[in-house]
């Protein structure tokens, strides 16, 4: 399948490097309560769990995220992508107050579903966009009328999912 390509300027990818970078910053922000938290002390088990929790996923989640994040910029729209990785850069930031505030010592509240699903839903929504405009010529924001409703779909069908 050959596509028309509409080539873009590096200055249009500014918002899509902003949000790499501060998801960059927020893992070293939070590099310090996980793998390096030792070398500073005894902490208990649960703040040791919760230290390795919220630097690890971020870590874990990575590959997926930038990958869609990038794949929809290029394919898709620069402007877009941004706006979907801030959103997810949103919900990033809950994952560790909502772990320390409502799970503490006792370890990873069900609450924290409020942080990772709409995460996964924003993955699944932009990789699939990828996939249908690349392999089908759709967007599917001419399905959904908006990706904000696309995202929904897609987070509760993944949702349903697992």
């Amino acid at each position: 399948l050959q596509q028309k390509q509409t080539w873009k300027t590096m200055s249009e990818y500014n918002e899509v490097v902003l949000v790499s970078c501060l998801w960059v910053l927020m893992a070293y922000v939070q590099m310090p309560a996980g793998p390096i938290c030792l070398l500073f002390g005894p902490r208990s088990a649960g703040q040791k769990k919760w230290g390795e929790r919220i630097f690890m996923n971020q870590i874990e989640q990575a590959p997926l995220f930038l990958t869609s994040l990038w794949s929809f910029a290029y394919v898709i729209s620069p402007e877009r992508a941004a706006t979907l990785g801030k959103l997810y850069l949103a919900f990033r930031s809950l994952y560790a107050p909502i772990w320390l505030f409502l799970g503490g010592e006792g370890g990873v509240p069900p609450q924290i579903m409020i942080s990772t699903f709409p995460q996964y839903g924003i993955n699944v929504y932009a990789a699939l966009s990828v996939v249908l405009k690349v392999g089908c010529e759709k967007d599917l924001i001419d399905t959904f009328g908006s990706d904000v409703k696309g995202l929904g779909v897609c987070f509760m069908a993944y949702f349903v999912f697992v």
